[in-house]
């Protein structure tokens, strides 16, 4: 089978390169696309790296768009030449819903994967989504609904990710296994997968990390960097800093081995509370950016554990709110305390619903649409 696949970032490369996986022990397959390490690992020809679509915010796209709108004609060449049976994207629906309104027309099945936030903010991609793709593979049990009204096909998968995640692992075994010769506090910070998302939060998370060792004395920071780029960053400040560790990806162990996340708003917020493990959750953007995002929001929740827990879980500041001083004091408590029970069950229960294994549902949609 020919497959042409496309990511936008690096949790949704994980997801394409999983769904691959699954159907490879199905059907032969050649496969190419826009691909980060975990899809060529699963056999994927990268005709782009997914570094080149990893960006957020509005503004912050302005200045690559040339760059983007030629990567996408190439693509388009690229599909219209090698025909493939099926056309698998993942996330980013900004860059691949207009590839995919080019190449239905020649009949070629586009399956996409993780529905965009319309229950959070852009209500009207419902229908950008019904027009352009033939099938929508849902990673959460609320999402089909919202396409109840249109007639595109959807299916809930699960989250492939969440049947890779033990809740409540055992911190001292990942400690061990990261090296981490600590018995004291470790705050697992995590700030983002681009390097933009970097820049604009990391420098706070460092005044915080200082507040916290004023209140509560010694916390070790363990980070990990989401490509080699990012290592480089934060390479620097690890000179600077005390007890500060820098972990070549490998984010769900150094999950696994904190008391405490502080994160970027993202993938890793759920992943996080998938392991039981306290969060709290960033988020900045260009100020146009955020004001546009903002007048579109429908919801009250910016992350995703709060959306499916219906209540804030995650303690999540925004623009702003986003200070060393807040963060700090939203910490300290997280640190010093054992997790409530109340909030570990609602963990739970995420947990359960989203790692119950639906892989067959999967795979019959995705062969459903070849065959069609």
């Amino acid at each position: 089978m020919r497959l042409f696949a496309g990511a936008g970032e690096i949790s949704g490369d994980i997801l394409a390169a999983s769904i691959i996986n699954s159907l490879k022990k199905n059907i032969s397959i050649f496969a190419s696309g826009v691909a980060g390490n975990a899809m060529i690992e699963s056999g994927v020809y990268p005709l782009a790296e997914i570094d080149r679509l990893s960006l957020m915010g509005l503004v912050e796209v302005l200045p690559r768009l040339v760059e983007l709108h030629l990567l996408r004609i190439n693509l388009i060449k690229y599909i219209d030449v090698a025909k493939p049976n099926l056309i698998l994207t993942v996330d980013a629906p900004d860059f691949f819903l207009p590839l995919a309104k080019k190449v239905r027309k020649n009949y070629s099945p586009v399956v996409h994967c993780v529905s965009p936030s319309v229950w959070a903010w852009r209500s009207e991609r419902v229908k950008e989504l019904a027009k352009n793709v033939s099938h929508l593979l849902c990673l959460f049990p609320f999402e089909p609904k919202l396409y109840e009204s249109t007639k595109l096909r959807t299916t809930f998968i699960g989250h492939p990710t969440a049947r890779l995640i033990n809740f409540l692992p055992s911190k001292s075994k990942a400690r061990l296994e990261l090296g981490l010769n600590t018995n004291g506090f470790i705050l697992g910070v995590f700030p983002g997968s681009r390097l933009a998302e970097v820049y604009k939060l990391f420098p706070i998370f460092i005044e915080t990390i200082h507040i916290l060792r004023k209140r509560i004395g010694s916390v070790s920071i363990v980070v990990p960097a989401a490509s080699e780029r990012i290592e480089k960053v934060l390479i620097k400040f690890q000179k600077q800093i005390e007890n500060f560790f820098v972990i070549r990806r490998n984010s769900l162990k150094v999950l696994e081995a904190s008391d405490v996340a502080l994160v970027a708003s993202g993938t890793v917020a759920l992943e996080s509370i998938l392991t039981g493990r306290p969060t709290v959750a960033a988020y900045k953007l260009n100020p146009i950016s955020f004001r546009y995002i903002k007048n579109k929001m429908l919801t009250p929740w910016i992350t995703l554990p709060n959306q499916l827990a219906g209540t804030f879980i995650v303690p999540e500041f925004i623009q702003e709110k986003v200070t060393p001083k807040v963060l700090a004091k939203c910490l300290v408590p997280l640190l010093l305390n054992h997790p409530c029970a109340k909030f570990l069950d609602i963990c739970k229960v995420i947990h359960s619903d989203l790692s119950v294994d639906r892989e067959k549902e999967m795979l019959d949609a995705i062969f459903s649409e070849i065959d069609r």
